[in-house]
């Protein structure tokens, strides 16, 4: 029946492990593992039936144990496999089998959130001389704070291998998958995005983007929503689910950084091409010259250009903007004090002129009005259309922003759109990583010594 299962011939394995049963209806191994060919092959309902009569005696011998510690946790039923691993305490005699049952206590209860009970299996797993592979795994991405752990069992335990097999062959020949492998997959995925281990769950969600279908996209959804898995893993499912117009706007309530807190997606569509102009040339000519001057650190010349746009045309929104922009980079805090007052003006006569929206809400953060400075943000979410300058410039004002006020979440979703827009090595997307790296550094470095020590 194993053999048949590794090969992927879902309907023979269960039905060698069926006749296995019906000529040893006692043997819970077979039983436990007749429940986890149900799950696997895609018959929870059967699998469920099945580990219920298991739990009514539940088996003592290390063999059957072992195989229900197992199915208990493929099939997500934490508390049942809390208890059970708590009963069998006194069963576990080698080293090997105390290992096992320990790993599966630490996980079920880290699951729970029971977490004192979890750390108080962990150090009696620590005491011992032989380990356990997987636990050990897991110790590691707790206390580095990975954000995959708790996870039961490596992905082998969950597909078969025949079944990896032909999805690596077809990805080193860069073939398309096959819809069979997708089909036998399809009731794994979110279980897998749910406790799978870090290759399982990347596995799972890789397969769910390229399927794309309904299904796969609410395990996704579910899964971005929820608290299971790396932040960074969720806000890439939360970022493709919003481009497939999966989700909406939002605000989404999210988990990061170990707490709940709540963010804001941009329903913009972003463009990058240059926007008619209703100025002469020699304007056009002035604001291209002004704008590579400042990136090029030539303030004066660039302040020039802007000024004499505005002997032209005294409105144009983006020369006034800039020379007060020119004013802050190249005069320090007498520069901000002077382009304040024009930028609040300029915000009021133009409301809908992003970049000046954006400058009014960094004052207010500046100022510990976090929240103002949020709402003063808000309508920019929820415009039709963003120039690709304009979102830059909106993400880097939510990372300021969000850092200000210990949002981390907010900060890597900025990050994150940032580097869709910029690439990962844009220096501004270097800086926001290093500012939230040093200032959640010490936290880190003391819940990681808080770890060690448990």
């Amino acid at each position: 029946a194993i053999a048949r299962f590794q090969e992927g011939r879902w309907e023979e394995g269960i039905a060698f492990a069926e006749e296995t049963l019906q000529l040893a209806p006692e043997n819970s191994f077979t039983k436990a593992m007749l429940g986890k060919f149900y799950f696997v092959g895609g018959f929870q309902e059967k699998a469920a039936k099945l580990t219920d009569t298991l739990l009514v005696g539940p088996p003592r011998d290390p063999d059957g144990a072992a195989a229900v510690f197992e199915l208990l946790a493929l099939l997500g039923r934490d508390r049942e496999l809390a208890a059970y691993c708590e009963t069998m305490d006194e069963e576990s005699t080698t080293e090997q089998e105390q290992a096992n049952r320990l790993h599966f206590a630490v996980y079920a209860n880290h699951r729970l959130g029971e977490n004192e009970v979890a750390n108080r299996y962990r150090r009696a797993f620590k005491a011992l001389k032989e380990g356990n592979a997987e636990a050990e795994e897991n110790l590691k991405d707790l206390e580095n704070g990975e954000g995959h752990a708790p996870w039961p069992l490596p992905l082998g335990n969950w597909v078969p291998r025949s079944t990896l097999d032909t999805l690596m062959d077809q990805t080193q020949r860069r073939e398309q998958r096959s819809n069979r492998v997708l089909r036998e997959l399809v009731h794994l995925i979110a279980p897998l995005l749910d406790r799978g281990d870090p290759f399982g769950r990347e596995f799972a969600m890789r397969l769910a983007m390229a399927d794309g279908s309904p299904q796969m996209l609410d395990a996704l959804k579910v899964f971005a929503l929820g608290a299971r898995g790396p932040d960074k893993m969720r806000m890439d499912a939360l970022l493709f689910l919003k481009e497939r117009n999966a989700l909406g706007d939002g605000p989404h309530k999210v988990y990061s950084r170990g707490k709940w807190t709540t963010i804001q997606l941009l329903s913009a569509e972003i463009y990058s091409e240059a926007e008619d102009s209703n100025s002469c040339p020699e304007v056009v000519d002035l604001m291209t010259d002004g704008v590579q001057s400042m990136h090029d650190g030539d303030y004066d010349r660039a302040e020039s250009c802007f000024e004499n746009i505005l002997r032209v045309e005294p409105t144009n929104t983006n020369a006034i903007y800039n020379r007060c922009a020119v004013w802050m980079h190249r005069d320090g805090p007498e520069g901000v004090e002077r382009a304040r007052p024009e930028i609040e003006r300029l915000h009021q006569e133009v409301p809908d002129y992003t970049f000046a929206r954006v400058a009014v809400a960094q004052f207010a953060s500046e100022e510990g009005r976090h929240q103002d400075a949020r709402e003063i943000l808000a309508p920019i979410y929820r415009q039709a259309r963003l120039h690709v300058t304009e979102a830059i410039a909106l993400f880097s004002a939510q990372a300021d922003i969000c850092l200000a006020s210990d949002d981390f979440a907010g900060v890597e979703t900025a990050i994150a759109m940032l580097s869709q827009l910029s690439g990962e090595d844009d220096p501004r997307v270097m800086h926001f990583k290093h500012r939230m790296s040093r200032d959640s550094g010490s936290l880190r470095s003391a819940l990681q010594h808080l770890l060690k020590r448990a």
